[in-house]
């Protein structure tokens, strides 16, 4: 008997076995998409937190620049305090001098005779060199007597009376020890 051969369709066969089910087919671009949402959605995260971070480098870079204009400043200004201190104490040394030289200018003044004129005072705060100039000569003498006796003073010394019988000079040196 013979056997009836059926014709077998290969073609048909392997379409069928291997024909994507309609299923899984949606279930790959459900996941293509979800990949591509997920992807997107880490790119914008990236985006953001690169965005923020630059605005807060830009910030940060502002702000160090604030503060060192702000230190400069503090420097001119400390600069300007320490020269101002300087100047306080200099100035303080001379309202000391100053004092002092008027002390002795004040000394000078009540020992100097009436009729006594001053051409010339050179004063230190240890030394005095004056020219005087009198109508007579005991004016000068009694003002350098006047000057021996004064604790205010040592060591006086002066040369001649010189000059015409109206106009007698002479210059006077002394050691101040009253300060």
């Amino acid at each position: 008997m013979a056997k009836q051969l059926k014709d077998i369709n290969l073609l048909k066969a392997y379409e069928v076995a291997n024909k994507p089910k309609e299923g899984s087919t949606r279930l790959f671009i459900l996941l293509i998409i979800l990949e591509l949402t997920l992807a997107l959605f880490f790119f914008s995260m990236y985006v953001t937190k690169t965005v923020s971070l630059s605005n807060e480098n830009v910030r940060i870079k502002d702000e160090i620049k604030q503060k060192e204009v702000m230190l400069k400043e503090l420097e001119v200004t400390y600069k300007k305090k320490n020269l101002l201190d300087k100047k306080k104490e200099a100035y303080d040394v001379i309202v000391s001098r100053h004092l002092k030289y008027l002390k002795i200018l004040d000394n000078i003044e009540n020992l100097s005779p009436q009729n006594l004129t001053f051409e010339n005072i050179n004063l230190s705060l240890d030394k005095l060199t004056m020219t005087v100039r009198a109508p007579n000569a005991q004016t000068v003498t009694q003002f350098v007597y006047n000057i021996q006796n004064s604790s205010f003073f040592s060591n006086i010394t002066f040369n001649s009376v010189n000059g015409p019988e109206n106009a007698k000079t002479s210059t006077i040196t002394a050691d101040i020890v009253g300060k």
